[in-house]
């Protein structure tokens, strides 16, 4: 999870703006259960914007896990939630329960089961329950009833509880000591070999509160890492401008994805914008992955506004978004109407500065299109940028593979910018 007393203020904006966004990404896809840690930030002054990125990991969440620490901080008790799913029909014999009991360490001798109870699962499986006597403390012992597997073995809560803190010295070993219990496990269970777990698995500490015993309960949730991801961000406004997840575009080995299909996941990014173009299809490959990209662009009045665009890349096998880029700008109605130019004005202005322009007298200029582009007050650097009509002039020569666009403020007859190779 992102520590936000860490960052600052311009950080945790963008940070929580980030989890909503990739909570979102992640919905579409019909992955819910995930968390997010901050990784890295950068930011960078690209086509115009400031942009601010953000790099952060998903982790998805396995199971909820308790566990239980005396007073001499010693494992006492663990739950794995996890392991209620799947269960059986019934509820299993005391004897049973009783045989499993003898075989935990903690409980002590001749371990008595009384008050069993068949527990349903939200699947509809059962579980059983029961409550364990011992020459220690009393315990509540969960058994899978289909695998026989246990899936907690805890202390009874007893009387009045207070919460613990999170961050203190016996919450840390609370969390050495689960890692050690779930280490020990890994042979038996479906997770990552303990020499990788560090990288691979996680535990984030959720609760803790402790009893009349002073025993001290202790509430986790598990997750395995499941992908990196990115977001940026347009720094001046807030705006997002798109996002990537790396595990939603791998296991792209074939096409099973139609351009019908593809139209249809697209259209649940937009977000109703005016005077939009489109979609245009296209399929391609992503190294081994094969991904289809859904894309619209901006025309208002017949004019093309340059750099908006809604581009969304889905795994053409699974179906799953895993990069989505948007920029989309709201045009002033006072730019559409004034008064400017004509094309032929904007031709001769351009011919007649092709000497500081640097542009050969032989080349042939050609009146291309008018759109909307934006300016920065200083090019190449951090300034203000606005939006301005202009007519596009161009040059080209094939054999010298020369191409020169020259654009031409309709309002002004300025030339307010020269792009080209």
């Amino acid at each position: 999870m992102i520590k936000t007393k860490e960052l600052n203020k311009k950080d945790q904006y963008f940070s929580k703006s980030g989890l909503t966004v990739l909570h979102n990404a992640c919905a579409l896809s019909h992955k819910k259960h995930v968390e997010f840690e901050w990784q890295a930030k950068s930011t960078s002054w690209v086509n115009l914007c400031m942009r601010y990125h953000l790099q952060m990991v998903i982790w998805e969440q396995v199971s909820r896990v308790d566990i239980a620490i005396d007073e001499k901080e010693n494992l006492i008790g663990w739950f794995i939630h996890r392991r209620k799913t799947n269960g059986g029909d019934g509820m299993l014999p005391a004897a049973v329960i009783e045989a499993f009991a003898k075989y935990v360490p903690y409980i002590g001798n001749n371990p008595k089961a009384i008050a069993l109870n068949s527990i349903q699962n939200v699947d509809g499986t059962q579980y059983t329950k029961a409550l364990i006597t011992s020459s220690t403390v009393d315990y509540v012992l969960n058994v899978n009833s289909a695998n026989m597997e246990i899936i907690s073995i805890m202390p009874e809560v007893k009387g009045q509880v207070r919460p613990l803190s999170l961050d203190d010295k016996i919450a840390h070993t609370a969390n050495d000591l689960l890692w050690h219990h779930l280490k020990d496990q890994v042979k038996q269970h479906d997770m990552p070999a303990s020499n990788e777990m560090d990288n691979a698995f996680r535990l984030n500490l959720k609760k803790g509160i402790v009893d009349e015993n002073n025993i001290r309960f202790y509430s986790f949730m598990a997750s395995t890492f499941f992908s990196e991801c990115h977001v940026d961000f347009n720094e001046n406004n807030g705006e997002p401008l798109g996002w990537y997840i790396e595990a939603f575009k791998a296991d792209a080995s074939e096409v099973r994805v139609n351009n019908d299909t593809a139209i249809i996941i697209a259209k649940n990014l937009l977000q109703g914008e005016e005077d939009i173009v489109g979609p245009e299809v296209t399929f391609d490959e992503l190294g081994e992955d094969k991904i289809v990209s859904v894309y619209w662009w901006h025309k208002i009045n017949n004019i093309i506004v340059e750099g908006d665009q809604i581009n969304v890349a889905i795994n053409a096998q699974t179906g799953q978004v895993f990069a989505f880029e948007r920029k989309w700008r709201k045009i002033a109605t006072e730019l559409l109407t004034v008064q400017g130019i004509s094309g032929e004005q904007a031709l001769n202005i351009v011919n007649q500065q092709r000497e500081s322009l640097h542009i050969s007298a032989d080349l042939p200029a050609k009146l291309m299109e008018k759109k909307i582009i934006e300016v920065a007050a200083i090019i190449d650097k951090p300034s203000a940028v606005r939006d301005c009509i202009v007519w596009c002039i161009g040059f080209s020569d094939r054999k010298a593979a020369l191409f020169i666009q020259v654009a031409v403020e309709h309002t002004t007859g300025k030339i307010v910018r020269v792009t080209g190779w």
